[in-house]
């Protein structure tokens, strides 16, 4: 743990302030999220590789591709909430960190609320300074989420390329290096949107 010093103004009457100095224990990043090198690799898929990808998403997209709000459709979730929905109101929700629940009828949560709030909340990595409706058409890019890589020949010549092997073993530790790929998602974004992330 380390300790950093906060100071506290509190307004009292006609502008005298009484300040308040105590310590604030902040925790410290776990040793294992310290001291990382971020890595670029340029070209990691090769230009035939991005063609094919090209023509799995045009494959793909021939039937639509789901809003990220949306991925419960594709997820398959056992429950769509942990107990926090409420009834909408003609399928729509007034709190702006609810949607509307697959068949329309609850308000819950978002999948990854808590990515999505930061956004909201902060601007993201670059501070934009949006209303509320452009910061979430920012977020709402398409996606198709894939559980079994393996039925697709691209994506299993990428999970196999020396160039993604290198560049995840240089990210795993040394101790855990077997990679198991599960899941492979394309995301798609218009022009002005972005992936948002936790600062």
């Amino acid at each position: 743990m380390q300790l950093d010093h906060v100071l506290i103004a509190l307004p009292i009457l006609h502008g005298i302030s009484l300040c308040i100095f105590y310590l604030c224990v902040v925790p410290s990043p776990p040793p294992h999220l310290l001291n990382h090198t971020l890595t670029t690799i340029p070209e990691l898929l090769s230009p035939p590789q991005q063609e094919s990808l090209q023509a799995l998403l045009q494959t793909l997209g021939k039937t639509g591709l789901q809003s990220n709000l949306a991925d419960t459709k594709a997820t398959h979730p056992l429950h769509e909430h942990i107990g926090e929905s409420v009834p909408s109101v003609d399928g729509t929700c007034d709190h702006k960190y609810l949607i509307p629940s697959l068949d329309k009828t609850e308000c819950i949560l978002a999948q990854r609320i808590d990515i999505g709030k930061s956004y909201l909340t902060t601007g993201g990595v670059l501070g934009m300074k949006d209303s509320y409706d452009v910061a979430i058409s920012r977020l709402q890019s398409f996606g198709e989420y894939i559980f079994d890589p393996s039925a697709y020949p691209v994506i299993e010549e990428l999970f196999e390329s020396p160039a993604f092997l290198d560049a995840a073993k240089a990210t795993c530790p040394p101790n855990k290096q077997h990679l198991d790929p599960f899941q492979f998602n394309i995301i798609v974004q218009v022009p002005g949107q972005t992936v948002a992330t936790r600062e």
